[in-house]
């Protein structure tokens, strides 16, 4: 299992209930996974007007499978091929990229975002392009459980790039769910630290009466 917590720099995904796809456990990590697949479809887009090629573009479903770990060696042969972008960091940080597993990608995807939006806008793709969605994606918690989520189509790079635009576009079905999953864990927490609390004032009064 490759489950992190989700915080400032990181990603929440499960990787093994799906045997090669990393799948996002959580909204923000959905956002992260889907913009990295419109990034990387934008360089492929440009280079296929450059070149006369007509490379495929992959569906921005935010599962980090095989689909997304070809486009990302894709992306790094034409880089190599093309010379000229040598001279940027950007394109050297996609090129290192290993693709050996899907925690591979989906650990560093929010670097390999920044780095493919640099190197798409330094050949010049479009910043929107219309990108192939499956309209809906799926998100597995760490234990296994999975929800699908049915999401927008915004205009920005033909993806969601916050969790703002993704929570937008949600339908009311999914919100309630994830609502009400929410206050779940709200809830428990606050029962169990209830509890401790009135475990400590109980130990506190034994130990009055002892005394006495």
């Amino acid at each position: 299992m490759a489950y992190l917590e989700l915080g400032l720099g990181s990603v929440s995904f499960n990787s093994t209930s799906y045997p090669g796809t990393c799948k996002p456990s959580d909204l923000a990590t959905l956002a992260i996974f889907k913009n990295l697949q419109a990034q990387l479809n934008r360089i492929v887009y440009a280079y296929n007007k450059i070149t006369g090629n007509n490379a495929a573009l992959i569906s921005v479903d935010g599962d980090i499978g095989p689909g997304t770990m070809q486009q990302v060696e894709e992306v790094q042969a034409l880089l190599t091929a093309d010379t000229s972008m040598d001279v940027y960091p950007t394109a050297g940080m996609i090129k290192a990229q290993s693709t050996s597993s899907c925690s591979d990608v989906a650990n560093n995807a929010e670097t390999l975002v920044a780095a493919a939006q640099a190197v798409a806008d330094t050949i010049g793709a479009p910043a929107s392009i219309s990108q192939p969605s499956s309209g809906s994606s799926t998100l597995v918690s760490s234990m296994g459980k999975s929800t699908t989520v049915h999401t927008p189509t915004p205009a920005n790079n033909g993806i969601a790039t916050s969790l703002t635009d993704l929570v937008s576009g949600l339908d009311t079905t999914t919100l309630l769910l994830l609502a009400a999953g929410a206050g779940a864990v709200i809830y428990y927490s606050g029962k169990k630290g209830r509890r401790s609390k009135s475990k400590r004032r109980s130990r506190r009064r034994t130990s009055i009466s002892i005394y006495r």
